[in-house]
């Protein structure tokens, strides 16, 4: 018997490497910039481990690409 699907077990959860945060202010950009994409559901960045982590349903292409848009590098963690 299959069982309904629930909204929640489609949500992807990605983390990311960043390069180049160096500031609070960096990480404000950062999840900012993410949050803006459609199909982010959250972004939060721990600035001491330099991740980022993002759910919802989004390419990573696509968080990378807006990353470097800022002026930083990102790679899939």
């Amino acid at each position: 018997m299959n069982k309904p699907t629930n909204i929640t077990d489609k949500q992807n959860s990605q983390e990311l490497f960043i390069e180049g945060a160096g500031c609070g202010n960096c990480v404000s950009k950062i999840e900012g910039a993410l949050k803006r994409i459609d199909g982010v559901d959250s972004a939060e960045m721990n600035f001491a481990l330099r991740t980022v982590s993002v759910t919802g349903e989004v390419a990573s292409e696509v968080l990378i690409k807006a990353i470097e848009t800022l002026g930083y590098n990102a790679e899939n963690a």
